[in-house]
This record gives structure tokens, sequence and C-alpha cells, in this order.
């Protein structure tokens, strides 16, 4: 159907291997084709990975990652008729509700509460008291009591155990330094930055951190089309300063590149895919890593073949002198709010741990 954000629909939802997606809709004109993720950014779909064309499909997901899906009637994938979804393992998928406990008959439970009242209504059931029941005082039930209170004790404390950690760990965020110690620039040549993004995996949340000269480079977000021919002039936002933290808020590609004439010709792009943040484990601040990130210049392809005009105008020097700074503390905390993970989960843990001792000093 056109006119639906499939999108946001998608970016609702968790899928996992095993899932299956159906598609229903009028055959006479629309069908659904699977298609790699260069020919989803162009709505190709002459060769697709399967089509499907009977009105009412059934998609089962058995392989994780990204799945692409168009229409192929032409011009309805341009104007949205299209959806991309993350599909998890299955082992990474929602935790399945626990199994119902058997009903117990109500005599089982007058060690709890007292039996129901003659007159009580029949569908009601049994009426249980929350907490246990006054019992006549003796040296059994004041050492039960004390055990009971110990055992909440052992229960806290291990809640404690667990929730302060992670206190630590949900303030924190995960932040790339684009191109590590070589930070934002042409110098790499060609594949350098389709290597560094490669090596790492980007979650939701994440923030990416251009360093670079301003003078001689920025950096322009941009579609498929548009990094693919390296054109900036239908940016999707533009960055300007010289240390740009770019904070990836959905899943799915984005694609990056610098402006300047020749920039991006000569390898100074940058394509990441984002996963969903339910799939990361831990959260941690990504610092440079010299042994995978720091090639020598290529200097074959370090400078771009210009494209020849008849008057060509001077172009900014593709060399230059930045110094990039690895990521400290108090860098981080200088960021602006926009590159800072929500706080929300914090302050949730903070407010439990906080319950807890509560419970722990009045035990």
């Amino acid at each position: 159907m056109m006119g639906v954000d499939y999108e946001a629909w998608a970016s609702s939802r968790t899928f996992q291997v095993g899932d299956s997606l159906v598609f229903v809709y009028s055959k006479d004109y629309h069908d659904v084709n699977e298609v790699t993720p260069n020919n989803f950014e162009l709505c190709e779909p002459s060769n697709p990975l399967e089509r499907y064309e009977t009105g009412s499909d059934t998609v089962t997901l058995t392989n994780p990652g990204v799945h692409n899906f168009i229409c192929g009637v032409p011009g309805h994938c341009d104007i949205g008729q299209k959806l991309q979804i993350v599909v998890l393992p299955a082992s990474l998928g929602p935790v399945a509700a626990p199994v119902p406990r058997p009903v117990r008959s109500p005599s089982s439970f007058s060690s709890l509460s007292p039996s129901p009242s003659a007159d009580s209504p029949v569908n009601n059931g049994p009426r249980y008291q929350m907490g246990p029941a006054p019992a006549p005082h003796s040296a059994a039930s004041d050492s039960s009591a004390k055990e009971s209170a110990s055992t909440m004790k052992t229960t806290i404390m291990s809640l404690l155990i667990v929730v302060l950690p992670l206190i630590g760990l949900s303030h924190a965020a995960s932040f790339y330094e684009v191109g590590d110690f070589n930070g934002w620039t042409t110098k790499m040549g060609v594949a350098y930055y389709k290597t560094w993004s490669s090596s790492k995996t980007f979650y939701v949340g994440d923030a990416l951190i251009f360093q670079y000269n301003k003078d001689i480079h920025n950096v322009i977000e941009v579609n498929f089309r548009d990094y693919e021919s390296c054109n900036p002039n239908s940016a999707l936002a533009r960055y300007k300063s010289e240390y740009e933290p770019v904070k990836l808020n959905r899943t799915g590609h984005y694609y990056f590149i610098c402006g300047f004439t020749g920039h991006c010709e000569a390898g100074q792009k940058l394509e990441v895919l984002v996963m969903p943040a339910s799939l990361q484990n831990t959260t941690i601040i990504q610092q440079n890593n010299t042994s995978s990130s720091n090639p020598k210049p290529d200097p074959v392809n370090a400078k771009p073949n210009p494209t020849p005009k008849p008057k060509p105008s001077p172009s900014p020097p593709l060399e230059d002198p930045l110094v990039v700074l690895p990521v400290d503390d108090a860098t981080i905390a200088s960021l602006p709010h926009n590159a800072v993970s929500n706080p929300r989960v914090w302050s949730g843990l903070s407010m439990l741990s906080l319950i807890l001792l509560k419970s722990l000093v009045s035990s």
C-alpha cells in the first residue's frame, strides 16, 4: 500500500529468525521483490533475490541480517512502497513468557489466609490475604520470621549487586572517532573508510565523531544515490564544525561524504550500517584502535583526478595538518546533549537501587 510509513512501522517492531512477513495487496497493481541493499536504495527491481506476485505472500525470515523489500511497479518504490528490516538471530529474540503455574486448590493456601466465608459468592473464589496470616506467638514462629528476614536481605543484596554496575553501563554511550587517529581526511585512499566501517558494529544511540579542518573539509549526510555519485547538492544534513558528533538514532544505512570538490572521489566518504540497540550486550566507549585503523596513506589514490573544466577554479588542498586527539572522559562530558545517551534508563536504575537500599535498611 502506498502512503504508509513503512520505516516507522519496521522500527517499532523486533524481528527474529523464524518470524514471517505477510504481504497482502492487489496483484493487479503491486508485487513484492526482495532485493540487495544497493537495489533497495536505487528502487531497482530488475534482479530480485526473490519475487512474489500472488497478492497474499508469506515470507519466512530464515536468515539474520538486513532484509530489503520493494514494489517493482514503476514509481511505487520511489514514493515509499519499500520496507527494510533487521532480523535478529533466534537466540537473541524476546524472552519467552513464563509457563503459567498450575492452579492450586484452595486448601493449599490454608497457611496463607483464612478460608472463604460460607456467604461469599461462589464465583469470587477464595480470597487471599497479602502476606502471612497471623499465627500464635511461639519460638518456632520467631525462628521462621528471622529466617524470612535473612532471606529477604540476601535477595536485596543480590539485586543490588546486579543493578549497581548497570547504572554505570546504562549512562555510557558508544562514540566512534571516524578514521581513528587519522580523522576525516582525503589522505587515506579510496577504500580506507569502507574498511574502517566494516571492522565495527554500530547500534542505535551510538555517535560518530568527525574531526577535521573546517577550512578544507565538511561532513554531509546524503542518500545512497548521492553517496555513489559523490553529489553534495541534496544533503539530508550538513555539518561544518571541527569536532562533529553525529548521533545514530535509527537502524539502517547512513551515508556521509565531504562536499569539497574532489574529496569524495578521493575516498572521503563513509557508509555505516546501524543495528538495533537490543543486539548490544555491553555499552562502552570505543577508543582509538591503531592496530586496524592506521594504515599508511595510499600515494596513488591520495589525490583525485579533477574533472576538466574550461576555466577550473582552484580547489582547496587535499592534504591537511589536522592532529586528531583521542576521546577521553572530559571530552565526552563536553559533547552537545544530542550526542549523549538518554538518561532515562540511568535514572530508572538509580531509583530502583534507592528503593532496594531503603528496603535493606528497614528490613
